[in-house]
């Protein structure tokens, strides 16, 4: 017996929904397909929403994008029971980095609480740039720069021979608390409600462990570490900064901009190599004595000095390279002596010490630091940290063992009732 025309209607009804369907979903995978193809291109081919140019971030030439991951996030948050814009949280860590509290804070008392009772981000490190060769870490080099450059050496927002490394560049780094600094992964950071081992990969966990511990203060509310970050990625790098000879830019600016994934990945590789992703420390042995103006260090810091190429002549632009002129070989035997120049110690503890030990930290200052020598030096180099105050001990790259002396022999240069 056959359907008639009334039972017929579902199973045509059936048949034109299905083919609907199917056509909507191979519509659906064509639409997908294009998109990831150009997602793909936008990301991978081309750095960003426009053309590279010298003036990117690096974090945007190297397909990373966490600036603006970062501030897409920052634009959800809450806090006082409403949203903020990026520029707040940039003026709140501003604040944070200098005063270490905010005048008019999104919540809680105003001004806000401390992040610690004496010590601020600009005790220890700079805000701009450091070194003229960005993968080169040596206070030696560096304090040519200066002299070099006066007008680099301001109090507050210039160039200090600080003990941390600087700031400028920092949301680059891809490793942090590294080398004889290590020992730092072990102490712990806020993880919501929970407390867990800072992770090195992390600028977040880097912060948290230098307000809690390195500043002697405690651990940052969530907006203060918002807005810390945000500050910091206002000194991000970009392509500009790596003072790469022009062919060099104009090349990778080709191969960024070009529409072949190999070409750009090999691009990003090449940029990578060209700044420090990860701050180096090597600890300094004290001197094995002193005599007078004269230290003499074990033959364990001759070797360490091996690994520091001697200082440019400061006429080379920044991107030469040091002097050909190799280091001499030093013996497994050989100690390393240095008699200091007070003259050139002046200048130097005005850079390295005076922020701190210039009684607006630290009332001990002036020749009252080098009354005795071993003391001194084991505070250089092995830092103190007692009645809630925290001396970060100065690494190689900070400080080198010829510019300690010369300090100490501007200090007993000093009269005795002398605190400058």
């Amino acid at each position: 017996m056959q359907p008639t025309a009334q039972e017929r209607l579902p199973t045509q009804a059936s048949r034109r929904w299905a083919l609907r369907s199917i056509a909507v979903i191979m519509l659906s995978l064509l639409l997908l397909s294009a998109g990831a193809a150009w997602w793909f291109w936008r990301t991978a081919a081309s750095p960003g929403s426009a053309p590279a140019t010298l003036d990117t971030p690096l974090d945007v030439l190297l397909g990373q994008n966490r600036r603006a991951q970062f501030e897409a996030k920052l634009a959800q948050r809450r806090y006082g029971s409403r949203t903020w814009n990026w520029q707040d949280y940039v003026q709140w860590g501003r604040e944070l980095v200098h005063w270490a509290q905010v005048k008019n804070p999104p919540l809680g008392p105003a001004p806000s609480v401390p992040l610690a009772e004496t010590y601020r981000c600009i005790h220890c490190h700079n805000l701009v740039r450091e070194d003229v060769i960005l993968t080169q870490q040596d206070p030696e080099a560096r304090e040519q720069m200066l002299e070099d450059n006066p007008a680099l050496a301001g109090k507050k927002t210039g160039v200090r021979l600080m003990t941390g490394t600087t700031f400028w560049g920092m949301v680059n780094r891809e490793r942090f608390y590294n080398g004889y600094y290590a020992r730092y992964h072990r102490l712990k950071v806020r993880d919501g409600g929970q407390f867990r081992p800072m992770n090195p990969e992390s600028l977040a966990d880097a912060v948290q462990v230098c307000c809690s511990y390195c500043s002697a203060g405690r651990f940052p509310e969530d907006w203060e570490l918002d807005s810390i970050l945000a500050y910091l990625w206002t000194l991000e790098l970009r392509l500009r900064d790596l003072d790469l000879p022009p062919p060099t830019q104009l090349r990778l600016l080709e191969q960024l901009n070009s529409s072949h994934p190999d070409t750009v990945a090999a691009a990003r590789q090449e940029l990578r190599k060209h700044y420090l992703l990860a701050s180096a420390a090597h600890a300094v042995e004290p001197p094995l004595r002193s005599d007078d103006a004269k230290d003499i260090y074990p033959p364990s810091v001759a070797e360490l000095e091996r690994l520091f190429p001697p200082r440019s002549d400061s006429s080379d632009p920044p991107t030469s390279k040091p002097a050909s002129k190799p280091r001499p070989p030093a013996s497994l035997h050989t100690n390393l002596i240095h008699t200091g120049d007070p003259k050139r110690g002046e200048w130097l503890y005005k850079s390295a010490c005076a922020m701190c030990h210039g009684n607006e930290v630290h009332p001990k200052s002036g020749r009252a630091l080098a009354i005795s020598p071993g003391t001194f030096h084991r505070y250089v180099w092995k830092g103190t940290q007692r009645d809630g105050l925290y001396m970060p001990f100065f690494t190689r790259e900070r400080l080198s063992p010829r510019q300690a002396t010369d300090i100490r022999a501007y200090l007993r240069s000093l009269p005795a009732n002398q605190t400058d």
